[in-house]
């Protein structure tokens, strides 16, 4: 009611103020930097910063939510920027008047502080090259901003409090502190403290947009309600994308969080700043992104996948209070999914191998009592596919862009490794080894063609599902799937093995659907083209039948919301899987 009261006085008075830096009769843009009682506002937002700081009682997220200040909040992290129009006029970009707004000089103040259903206008601070208010760079620990913007990201951590953001729309102006950073920065190591700070506040913005759009219907967690897959489908995704420099400060962060260690000069936190459990939540969320798995995967890969096995073993063997049975989920399924790429590159450090360290480590969890679903099916992969991951390379002491690595933060403690010598595992089959072409060749999946047709409708967009590759087609058949049911024991790669060798012709297990492989559709497609009158091709060259932006596969990735079957889209492009369907 403070801060709220501050801002309202600031709001009356605003119009009467002389000193603004735009030219202009209308009421000055909003500015944090100008607000007449800023040292209030900032003690206010500081104390919602440690009051909503992750904990098991999410009271204060809820009191946020009953006082409707979250719009005010989300004012002070909208990032603006300036440019002139043709005529010479300052107009103000991206939310001067309110989060996102465009205001022209000599116009009103529009102003809701949030997106729909509090009015949008423009697409914020997108591809301007100009001055920026509100500037991310200069939000250091003692400021409003980042007082603001860690309250947002303390609400967003809380289940019960996203549908809250939700409706205000907030991805939209952290948005605008992604798109400041990106413009900033281009994905390159920070070099000054300003640029450090700037990479800290937008990795701040990319967390909590990661948990409100990829925390719920994406494969191995629960359904997403009707709201929130809407939400989904109309929100602009690419504020998800991390990049390399980007991701060493999330497995920094990881590290700190899982060691209780603080983070010392420009970007840094203190100890208790970030729990280990929201942490690990952030990287599942943001791993649901096929692009995102791609780029954790080869930037940091063996490091992060080293933490995420520190986490899983503090739960499994310690029984850490601080690595409950979700957040060990989060550990356990994360690995699952960049586990994808260990077959072709390196997935854990060497010495992990040794003694059956991580083969134990995978066994203990699921021998645990509070093993969630989730979690089990993810181990069972691992172990399945244990044998066929790589073990390469170790990580050393070094100063890597002003990021400290510390190598036995991505070991396993003295106390777990003691326990682990006392764990026997007993010999079990392996997994089946993976097909070449599972990995990296785009496959079609059609429905089965219906009795009395040879064929199945190929030509027709509606009933056919487009897929990266194999493994991630394979995903709607494993867990959580309602389109398959297994009698058995689930092997994704064999799984994945089958769907390759259909798409190839070969006689193997289908699931009740017809496969091609798309660069198979596409030479097809110009070939029919050619019969039918068009150019013919004197051969279809490799980047033809690579191609995924012609012919069928054009109108496939075309279709904006709406799988087969009228299910919805998940980020990566597939059809979302809900975890509470599993039987």
């Amino acid at each position: 009611k403070l801060l709220a009261a501050a801002l309202a006085e600031d709001r009356k008075y605003r119009p009467s103020l002389v000193d603004r830096p735009y030219p202009g009769t209308g009421p000055a843009p909003f500015d944090a930097a100008r607000l007449m009682y800023a040292e209030t506002a900032r003690w206010c937002l500081c104390a919602l910063k440690n009051l909503t700081r992750p904990s098991k009682d999410p009271l204060a997220a809820h009191a946020l939510m009953e006082t409707s200040i979250v719009p005010l909040i989300l004012k002070f992290v909208t990032v603006s920027s300036v440019s002139d129009d043709d005529s010479g006029n300052g107009i103000v970009e991206g939310g001067g008047g309110g989060a996102g707004t465009k205001v022209a000089a000599g116009g009103d103040d529009a102003g809701p502080a949030c997106g729909s259903p509090c009015g949008w206008d423009g697409d914020g601070a997108e591809d301007l090259e100009a001055e920026t208010l509100n500037d991310p760079s200069m939000w250091d620990a003692n400021s409003l901003q980042d007082a603001a913007l860690f309250t947002i990201l303390n609400m967003s951590a809380v289940s019960a409090a996203r549908p809250y953001l939700r409706e205000f729309d907030s991805a939209r102006p952290l948005g605008t502190i992604i798109k400041a950073a990106t413009r900033r920065l281009g994905g390159r190591p920070c070099q000054t403290d300003q640029q450090k700070q700037l990479a800290f506040q937008c990795l701040k913005a990319r967390v909590a947009v990661a948990f409100l759009l990829a925390s719920e219907g994406h494969f191995g967690q629960n359904r997403a309600s009707s709201e929130t897959t809407a939400y989904y489908s109309r929100t602009e995704r690419s504020s998800m994308l991390t990049n390399p420099s980007e991701a060493a400060l999330l497995v920094e962060l990881l590290a700190n969080a899982l060691h209780h260690r603080a983070k010392e000069g420009p970007g840094g936190y203190s100890a208790a700043t970030f729990s280990a459990k929201n942490v690990l939540c952030a990287v599942r969320c943001l791993l649901t992104s096929a692009e995102n798995q791609k780029i954790l995967a080869s930037s940091v890969g063996v490091p992060l996948n080293a933490l995420l096995l520190v986490a899983l073993a503090q739960h499994a063997i310690l029984g850490s209070a601080a690595i409950d049975p979700e957040a060990a989920e989060h550990a356990s399924f994360s690995l699952y999914l960049l586990s994808n790429f260990g077959f072709k590159y390196p997935f854990l450090p060497m010495h992990l191998s040794f003694g059956n360290q991580a083969d134990k480590v995978f066994t203990s969890y699921l021998h645990c009592d509070n093993v969630t679903p989730a979690g089990r099916h993810a181990a069972s992969q691992l172990l399945l596919r244990l044998r066929h991951l790589i073990f390469e390379g170790e990580i050393k002491d070094e100063m890597s862009n002003g990021i400290i690595v510390k190598a036995w933060d991505y070991d396993l403690p003295l106390e777990i490794k003691r326990d682990l010598e006392s764990i026997i595992v007993e010999k079990r089959t392996p997994g089946a080894a993976p097909r070449d072409d599972i990995f990296d060749r785009p496959i079609l999946r059609s429905r089965a063609p219906k009795k009395g047709t040879e064929k199945a409708p190929w030509d027709n967009s509606s009933s056919i599902s487009p897929f990266p590759n194999a493994l991630l087609a394979v995903q709607q058949m494993s867990f959580g799937s309602t389109k398959v049911r297994h009698l058995g024991a689930i092997d994704d790669i064999l799984i994945a093995n089958n769907i390759a060798k259909s798409a190839s012709g070969e006689k193997a297990e289908t699931y009740n659907y017809w496969w091609r492989w798309q660069d198979d559709a596409d030479a097809k497609l110009i070939m029919n083209g050619s019969a039918n009158g068009a150019p013919k091709p004197s051969s279809v060259t490799k980047s033809q039948r690579q191609s995924s932006t012609g012919g069928i596969v054009s109108s496939l990735l075309s279709r904006a919301s709406g799988g087969e079957d009228g299910e919805p889209i998940s980020i990566f492009g597939l059809t979302c899987c809900a975890a509470d369907t599993v039987q």
